[in-house]
């Protein structure tokens, strides 16, 4: 199998990403890793150190770069994380839609407006302990469920 690696500046929620990448160089992928995180091990003088960007061509994806581990035989373990957006982009960009929400509130869905799904920049945290709950499953015992239902904006002190 084999890795191009390569470097790429724009921001991980790019569809359309400008890379350079190398020329193929031949690799390992370590056992009992998955596709969209594959580690793979290569030669310590086949690789730039300074890669962040990847693409394999018998899985047709593209990577950002992780921890790189350096081990023995003059070998480098890489992580790998798949890049969607850029693995799929000609069906993405293929697609007319229109984004009328988000869907979590996180790091970069924190900043963008919808006034359906009001947000706040303040943390609030309370913990409830419960003796017991109607909630938990036969099959779930060890992972029980709560509901969790908010009405208004007052804080629970």
């Amino acid at each position: 199998m084999n890795v191009q690696f390569g470097s790429t500046t724009d921001d991980v929620a790019v569809i359309n990403k400008t890379y350079n990448l190398g020329s193929p160089i031949n690799c390992q992928v370590k056992a009992g890793t998955s596709i969209e995180n594959p580690t793979i091990i290569v030669k310590y003088n086949s690789i730039d150190t300074t890669a962040n960007y990847a693409y394999i061509a018998d899985f047709e994806r593209f990577y950002f770069v992780g921890d790189k581990t350096f081990v023995t035989g003059n070998r480098v373990e890489v992580n790998l994380s798949v890049d969607p957006l850029t693995s799929f982009k000609d069906g993405l960009n293929s697609c007319e839609f229109y984004i009328e929400r988000i869907g979590t509130q996180g790091e970069r869905a924190a900043f963008l407006s919808d006034s359906n799904y009001p947000m706040t920049s303040e943390t609030v945290t309370t913990n409830l302990d419960f003796s017991e709950t109607p909630f938990v499953t036969v099959d779930e015992e060890d992972f029980p469920n709560y509901v969790l239902t908010v009405v208004g904006g007052s804080k629970i002190n």
